[in-house]
């Protein structure tokens, strides 16, 4: 294809984006027009809604004030009427007694004494309204029995001293709504109307004698009548198009609508789309002869250009010719310079090379990696099984004590259970990467899976005297999963705040139940999560900084298969914490079910074997299970004299005290590791006199040696 086709459709390519955002331009300008204009007619409704509101209340006032008057109280009617002529004088307003039949008993519109018209439709159901709601009444449009126009009326109900109920009324004409309404800075065109709660004009801005009394069609009076400051687009009782809002009255429970032509709101939009229709016109022509002006210069650009570069291939540097587009003078330039670049070959090469040993280096990192975790896993794994053989063994020495017998027996069942949640922690991590977990989805209550999930973590969290707080919507929650799943995603989530909160902390458990979603949040006041580990908190075998495995942790796996569970279930999960030493925070939201739900021997023991010469041992240990295990055994198979410190800092001040002949001593202490406390025994103590035994969980070849 020619270049000039290029060219064309360059231009196209130019004018498109341009064609998009004037739409965009367009559309935004027809919009913000719109939204000042509905603006505009809020407060205007908001306007008119507090001026019959003033007027109403104005009547309120005054009807409450009438109805404590003692000459009403004591039926002295004639001595009320001039009280109630004074009151309204000046006004726009009338007073009425009506009693419950709906008959008036006085008007102050005709001079007292005259007879009265019999009640209109409707009024005794309005009036015995009044009486026993027993607060003041705004009534629709109405027709007046004595007058026969059109009146509104505000009513209060009044009891007599004979003990007859009455309702005491306030009306006036509703050509006084009219005068109401806002003229100032008003258009013309803008329409507004007051209708009383059946949807009736009471009021209305644009010929109100021929639309005041009268409903307009149902399909409008379903849009007039809709929610409160609700925007809509119809065709008023004229049959102009426009655009409308309504504001509605707590007190009278009155709506205002306001409408405005859609022609007066959009000329402006509608004007901007023809001048913006003639400037895409013309860009159009101007680009078209660009083009082909341009096409002349580009071509001799592109004939240098082309020369240089079959001077730079016969292995020689092109000179450079000024051309007249400044871009392919610039690629002349640069293929002029593309030989002497050929010469930093070698220096690129060298960054290559760097870039390899840093690959090689991060390669190497993350074998160390490996081999840690696998190095944790080990010691993991077997940290559990030294008391559990201990254990054991007591119960062997122990076949008649059951003090000893019970004690072997919980701290094996605790390592087991340590060491089957770790292995099954590992399996389940390695079912859920290779996506061989299938969930037995049912609908179940949250309210049953949080039940059995606090039941699992109760022993952990009471053991640190954790205060735990649960709080569950009130309605039954469903959600759509496996119970199992589902309670290990919880316990494991409580019992990681447990894990990671001083003794004496709080953790509290909150579900929130959306329309469609349920949030479950665990808080706790822990030691918090530090912000650079926040981003990978999720990650498989990710741990914060700790020393060998005496810090709160395990594997790095508990997180990462919750997260896993979650997404399984179609949910999600997410942490946040202010930082270290400020608690932490996980949130778990899953999809709620809104649909059906059914109604629903041996013994064994030790040969003691005793040597006949007793020795001092100290046991030094702060695993408090393997180290009474282990002080049990010794002092149940052997004649020794046994005392166990659970840190390394006791156990050196009390060397000197001690003179003991053998210590055997954990490497992994939290304080001071067994290498050290071992250094400063050796200090202290010959040789000769004393026996040091390594006890480790660590297995690594080098581990061994430097024990």
């Amino acid at each position: 294809m020619k270049l000039r086709f290029h060219l064309a459709v360059l231009v196209a390519i130019v004018l498109l984006p341009i064609l998009i955002f004037s739409a965009i331009v367009l559309d935004m300008l027809l919009t913000k027009a719109r939204e000042a204009a509905f603006r505009s007619m809020h407060e205007l409704a908001r306007a008119t809604v507090l001026a019959m509101d003033q007027e109403m209340t104005y009547a309120i006032a005054t009807v409450r004030t009438l109805a404590t008057s003692q000459r009403l109280a004591n039926r002295n009617l004639a001595g009320f009427y001039q009280q109630a002529m004074r009151a309204n004088s000046g006004g726009y307003f009338n007073t009425t007694l009506i009693d419950e039949q709906g008959q008036q008993v006085m008007n102050t519109i005709v001079p007292f004494g005259r007879a009265l018209e019999p009640p209109g439709d409707g009024a005794g159901e309005r009036v015995r309204h009044v009486i026993q709601n027993r607060v003041p009444h705004i009534s629709d449009l109405i027709r007046g029995a004595t007058t026969k126009r059109l009146v509104v009326t505000v009513e209060v109900p009044v009891r007599l001293e004979d003990g007859k109920d009455y309702a005491l009324g306030q009306w006036m004409f509703i050509n006084r709504l009219d005068q109401l309404l806002p003229r100032e800075n008003v258009p013309a065109s803008w329409l507004i109307s007051v209708l009383d709660r059946k949807g009736v004009t009471i009021a209305r801005n644009q010929a109100p004698d021929e639309f005041v009394g009268t409903a307009p069609r149902e399909e409008l009076r379903k849009l007039l009548l809709g929610p409160p400051n609700s925007e809509f687009r119809a065709l008023n009782r004229a049959g102009v198009d426009m655009y409308g809002v309504n504001a509605r009255s707590a007190l009278s429970g009155w709506t205002v609508t306001i409408g405005v032509p859609v022609e007066e709101i959009e000329h402006e939009a509608v004007r901007a789309v023809s001048l913006t229709a003639f400037g895409l016109l013309a860009a159009i022509v101007c680009a078209i002869a660009g083009a082909v002006l341009f096409t002349r210069r580009l071509m001799r650009g592109i004939n240098g250009v082309a020369q240089s570069a079959e001077t730079l291939g016969q292995n020689r540097v092109p000179e450079i010719s000024g051309l007249e587009v400044v871009e392919m003078n610039r690629l002349q330039v640069l293929l002029h310079e593309a030989g002497k670049r050929l010469q930093a070959t070698d220096a690129e090469r060298l960054r290559h090379l760097e870039e390899v040993q840093k690959a090689r280096e991060h390669a190497e990192y993350q074998n160390r990696a490996k081999d840690n975790f696998l190095a944790m896993l080990g010691h993991e794994l077997r940290n559990p099984l030294a008391p559990i053989a201990a254990a054991a063994e007591l119960l062997k020495l122990s076949i008649r004590d059951d003090t000893r017998i019970r004690q072997a027996s919980d701290i094996i069942a605790r390592q087991a259970n340590h060491m089957t949640s770790l292995i099954d922690d590992l399996l389940d991590v390695s079912r859920v990467t290779r996506g061989m977990i299938k969930l037995n989805i049912q609908p179940i209550s949250i309210k049953t899976v949080m039940a059995e999930a606090i039941e699992q973590v109760r022993s952990a969290v009471e053991a640190r005297r954790h205060i735990l707080s649960i709080r569950l919507p009130a309605e039954p929650v469903w959600i759509n999963g496996e119970k199992a799943r589902l309670v290990q995603i919880f316990s494991n989530l409580i019992s990681n705040s447990a894990k990671y909160t001083s003794e004496g902390g709080q953790i509290e458990v909150r579900a929130e139940a959306e329309r469609d979603w349920l949030s479950v949040h665990i808080i706790d006041n822990g030691i918090g999560i530090p912000a650079d580990l926040m981003p990978r908190i999720f990650d498989l075998f990710s741990q914060g900084n700790r020393s060998l495995d005496r810090t709160p942790g395990g594997m790095g796996l508990g997180l990462p298969l919750v997260k896993s569970l979650v997404e399984l279930h179609g949910g999600t999960i997410s942490a946040k914490s202010a930082g270290e030493g400020k608690g932490s925070e996980f949130t778990v939201r899953l999809p709620r079910y809104h649909g059906p739900v059914e109604a629903n021997a041996g013994e064994y023991g030790w040969a003691k074997s005793r040597s006949k010469n007793s020795l001092r041992v100290v046991v030094v240990d702060d695993n408090r299970d393997a180290a009474d295990v282990l002080v049990s055994c010794l002092k149940a198979s052997t004649p020794h004299e046994v005392s166990v410190y659970y840190s390394a800092t006791e156990a050196e001040a009390r060397v000197a005290q001690d003179e003991a002949g053998i210590y055997i001593l954990d490497i992994g202490l939290p304080d001071m590791d067994g290498y050290e406390l071992a250094r400063r025994i050796r200090e202290r103590r010959s040789a000769k006199q004393t026996t040091l035994v390594a006890l480790t969980g660590y297995g690594q070849e080098d581990d061994k040696q430097k024990a």
